[in-house]
């Protein structure tokens, strides 16, 4: 058999392969987020339609009672042909809270003082309460009748309050109800009025804090009322004249509606014979 030798000292290993180099602005592989973890609402546990809110709570409910107030969700239902099911996706007015609120108002007809969405004492001004979140829920959802109903309600409610005209004239637009708008603007009430420096009112102009006046609404706020409407009630108080009564205000929003609205109808294609 041949002699096999071995080399002194210790045996070197071969060095490592390198690994090659990722350029620095190669962006990293992206990782797939885990899914949502969806949680049943406590109430709400059976019926044939499945609503999930934008915050991953399920809702089964009764497709009948909800297709009546609702024929955006009845279209919806339509469209599928398995199991009945609408994602929301708004983080503001389509969480579980006005969902909650909403299936309560329309189904149960229910909004007894400790589910109404109107304590609104801690919330900033410039941020949309609860009710109007509410309002825009029906609103996108095509959910006239009750819409106007829910105004009704906030109105009998606070008719004389001068704190909340701006809600009340957000939830008239969103009804489309003009005289509600316009009532908003007349009924603003003493708190927010006062004799202007340069007029002889007697106490029938705005002060500046009215939450009434476009100056003092946030974007928030803007966002939740229809754009005719917004343009009609910020023309209105610019050409109301330096009295800016609340009478004249009101005037100028009807006008400033009417022809906006007319605008639309103009502009709107015709069919052809």
């Amino acid at each position: 058999m041949p002699k096999t030798t071995r080399r002194k000292g210790k045996e070197k290993r071969a060095a490592p392969t390198p690994k090659p180099k990722v350029p620095d602005d190669e962006p990293a592989a992206p990782q797939s987020a885990p899914p949502p973890v969806i949680v049943d609402d406590k109430k709400w546990t059976t019926g044939d339609f499945t609503i999930v809110s934008s915050d991953d709570v399920r809702f089964r409910v009764d497709s009948m009672a909800l297709f009546v107030a609702s024929p955006i969700f009845r279209e919806a239902s339509e469209m599928t042909s398995g199991e009945k099911i609408v994602h929301l996706t708004d983080p503001d007015f389509e969480t579980a809270v006005v969902v909650r609120t909403f299936l309560k108002f329309v189904i149960e007809f229910d909004l007894q003082p400790k589910a109404r969405p109107f304590s609104e004492s801690l919330i900033p001004v410039d941020v949309p309460p609860p009710v109007i979140f509410l309002a825009c829920f029906m609103h996108k959802y095509d959910c006239h009748l009750e819409l106007r109903r829910l105004q009704y309600v906030f109105e009998k409610e606070h008719r004389y309050d001068a704190t909340y005209s701006r809600d009340r004239f957000i939830l008239a637009a969103l009804a489309k109800s003009i005289s509600g708008c316009a009532g908003a603007i007349e009924d603003a009430g003493a708190k927010f009025l006062g004799v202007a420096s340069n007029t002889n009112s007697g106490g029938n102009s705005y002060k500046d804090t009215a939450p009434l006046i476009p100056k003092n609404m946030s974007k928030a706020i803007k966002n939740t009322i229809p754009n005719e409407y917004l343009a009609a009630l910020v023309k209105g108080w610019e050409k109301s004249g330096k009295d800016r009564s609340r009478s004249e205000w009101a005037r100028q929003f009807r006008i400033h509606l009417k022809e906006s609205q007319t605008a639309a109808r103009t502009a709107l294609p015709t069919k052809s014979a």
